[in-house]
């Protein structure tokens, strides 16, 4: 009753994919649209603003002001999931090791902004994707950063890491595929 379930495309004869969502979060979305005076057609999930390329998983690291951190995970078109970064090595390392090598990622692209980012406030325009290589960023996520370098060693992937601007985050959420 208080879950939202859209229905995405077929993946396989035998799966199709889905999104989940709480329907007092998708109601606050959709009262701030009202209030900006926005009627939205399609609202989907940030998670698929995250780049997808094939053999490629993509995380995003996301600070809140308090200073806790959150990660977004896309690892397919239509497969992604949001949670806690506490708990994001522990479920990388997870599916990692329950899969054959030869499906397995070659590359991790791990994003991260020093910019507390809070999808309300972002007005979308375009702009590319900065790489800023100041060492300005906090102390959880350099420590994320670090245990996720050590599982691209012990998984044999490539790591790619790219510092995010203001810009170049609403660039890429105004640019989503869904």
């Amino acid at each position: 009753d208080n879950l939202h379930f859209a229905i995405g495309r077929r993946i396989s004869d035998e799966s199709i994919a889905s999104a989940v969502i709480d329907r007092d979060v998708m109601q606050a979305v959709l009262d701030h649209l009202k209030m900006l005076g926005v009627q939205a057609d399609l609202i989907s999930s940030e998670v698929f603003a995250l780049p997808y390329e094939e053999a490629t998983w993509t995380v995003w690291l996301l600070q809140a002001e308090d200073g806790s951190c959150r990660s977004l995970l896309r690892t397919g078109p239509q497969a992604a999931a949001e949670m806690d970064a506490e708990n994001l090595i522990t479920a990388l390392n997870f599916a990692l090791e329950g899969m054959e090598s030869d499906l397995r990622p070659t590359k991790l692209l791990l994003l991260h902004s020093e910019d507390k980012y809070d999808a309300m406030s972002v007005e979308p325009h375009t702009a590319d994707i900065e790489i800023d290589s100041t060492d300005s960023t906090s102390a959880v996520v350099k420590s994320l950063l670090d245990e996720l370098q050590t599982l691209c060693a012990e998984f044999a992937l490539e790591p790619e890491i790219r510092k995010l601007n203001q810009a170049s985050l609403a660039a890429m959420v105004s640019s989503q595929d869904v």
